[in-house]
């Protein structure tokens, strides 16, 4: 279990990513539920699981975007 009081007051921002056609996976499952536990929404990126393997353009375009907030 991840330790979820020392996640929210680290001073450093944690985002959690999912892949867009992930939907039906563990991992997008367990990322949604993590995110919920932190108070912040999961960020979207393209493909799924491995979305940076596939369609890395993409994908290195929404990384930039998710950290420039």
């Amino acid at each position: 279990m991840p330790d979820i009081a020392a996640l929210t007051v680290a001073p450093t921002r944690v985002v959690v990513g999912v892949g867009a056609d992930s939907g039906g996976l563990v991992t997008y499952r367990t990322s949604v539920a993590l995110a919920e536990l932190l108070g912040t929404p999961p960020v979207e990126f393209t493909g799924d699981h491995g979305g940076f393997l596939g369609r890395p353009e993409e994908f290195a375009e929404a990384l930039r975007r998710t950290l420039e907030v």
